[in-house]
């Protein structure tokens, strides 16, 4: 609860009570890297998860989340084995998908990436890997793929739905009213969020 109110620190230190507890707590270590990788502790949150992960090595959430840990810290061959580990135990889960492609794109592997995209489109059509693929078909110079996802900017915008960054927007609009409720949508979805589960009672 503290998390979601932003009380990170607050919610840090009841993460560690917890854990002084209860060292074996997989769950409180995990929602603790949590808690650190909001806070830009990447190598703290990443031995949280690494303890979580030694209790309980099938543990989707902490192998997801330490992906995303290790991708923050620019340790990029280190994030894709881990998103691969954590899609073995959650296959077709969106957000997973979409951060793999994110890493793809950041080294200009393309189709990976747009292939990443668009699995997590088919998991969760809503999903904001529409502006990962968006700029992957630009960038492949996928001409009739650009066309069907201009064809579906303006809907998207008017539902609030999930959109593209607002700089791969100038590759498919120049109408700057809808750049603007384009990029409020952008900034309301798109922001990256942790996966968090609540400790058993």
């Amino acid at each position: 609860a503290l998390q979601d109110l932003g009380r990170q620190e607050d919610a840090l230190a009841g993460y560690d009570r917890a854990l002084a507890a209860r060292p074996d707590f997989a769950v409180a270590l995990s929602n603790r890297g949590n808690v650190l990788l909001a806070l830009k502790r990447f190598e703290e949150a990443l031995a949280s998860y690494d303890r979580a992960l030694a209790l309980l090595p099938d543990y989707a959430d902490a192998q997801y989340n330490r992906a995303n840990a290790l991708a923050a810290l620019g340790r990029d061959g280190e994030a894709l084995a881990g998103f691969g580990r954590a899609l073995a135990l959650r296959p077709g889960h969106a957000d997973t998908l979409c951060n793999r492609g994110n890493v793809f794109l950041s080294l200009r592997r393309f189709a990976e990436a747009r292939a990443d995209y668009e699995a997590a489109l088919a998991a969760d059509p809503d999903h904001h890997a529409f502006g990962g693929l968006a700029y992957t078909v630009l960038n492949l110079c996928d001409w009739p793929r650009v066309a069907e996802i201009a064809g579906e900017i303006e809907a998207r915008v008017a539902s609030r739905r999930p959109l593209i960054p607002p700089f791969a927007l100038l590759g498919y609009c120049n109408d700057a009213a809808l750049q603007l409720r384009y990029t409020r949508n952008y900034v309301e979805f798109a922001l990256p969020r942790p996966a968090v589960r609540k400790p058993a009672s």
